[in-house]
């Protein structure tokens, strides 16, 4: 209900007043769909609480996976914020492709034949520090992460 986003809003806003939390807007289409470890989405990867990739077979609690593909994308470029489901997707599906060089339409048939040879992806990413923060809810259709600094 919109009571209860705003309500949410509010207690965050005076957590950044009163606490020096830092807030970052996520949007948080697909992340409960979108693996944490290689980024493929599919309906299929969810089913009840269990999340299995159906390309790099990653299994995890999906709640605990979607958390964590919402604290991926609150890394990202903050642009993703405000777009669409559509345009999120085909994001998401132009990055997949750019790191495996393989769409997310081909997956199911190639995953079934040769895992193996997929699963090597074309280039590595450089690796940074790990974040600071925790994914902490949906309100008005943008997922928060939290930083808290100081004691």
């Amino acid at each position: 209900s919109r009571a209860g986003r705003h309500a949410v809003k509010e207690k965050l806003e005076s957590l950044r007043e009163t606490k020096g939390v830092e807030i970052i807007l996520v949007n948080p289409a697909y992340t409960s769909q979108q693996c944490a470890r290689c980024g493929y989405v599919a309906k299929s990867n969810r089913k009840g609480d269990k999340f299995t990739c159906g390309f790099c077979n990653h299994q995890s609690n999906a709640d605990v996976n979607g958390s964590k593909a919402v604290l991926r994308r609150s890394q990202e470029d903050m642009t993703w914020v405000y777009v669409g489901k559509t345009e999120v997707l085909r994001r998401l599906e132009d990055r997949f492709l750019s790191q495996w060089g393989i769409d997310f339409a081909t997956v199911p048939q190639k995953a079934a034949a040769r895992r193996s040879d997929i699963l090597t992806p074309k280039r590595r990413r450089a690796s940074g520090s790990p974040p600071t923060g925790q994914p902490v809810g949906i309100a008005a259709n943008l997922t928060y992460r939290m930083n808290f600094y100081g004691d």
